[in-house]
């Protein structure tokens, strides 16, 4: 698969794909193309991360445990060039959440 056109219409489509920190939450776009070390043959994959700081327990936690924490969610899209999009490969989207607590 050539990704020549790829790289021709990428910027315009990472315009939209800027961070936006508004108070405690956070969230950022960017893609992984297939000449990534992480990168998949024929397969570009958009990854979001969205941070959210927040002070309140979780479910089965005690007040003890209570504190200020970030929870990362990071999900990865993956898609491939039809000519003229970006459209959904096929494979299912993958989603991971992490939780840091804050010193």
């Amino acid at each position: 698969m050539a990704l020549g056109p790829v790289m021709a219409r990428i910027p315009a489509v990472v315009a939209d794909l800027m961070g936006s920190p508004v108070g405690p939450y956070s969230t950022n776009e960017h893609f992984i193309y297939p000449s990534a070390m992480v990168g998949l043959p024929g397969t570009i994959i958009r990854e979001t991360s969205n941070y959210l700081e927040t002070r309140s327990p979780v479910e089965g936690e005690t007040q003890e445990e209570e504190g200020l924490y970030i929870i990362r969610t990071v999900e990865r899209e993956y898609l491939r060039w039809d000519g003229q999009s970006l459209v959904p490969s096929g494979r299912a989207a993958e989603r991971t959440e992490h939780r840091m607590a804050v010193d």
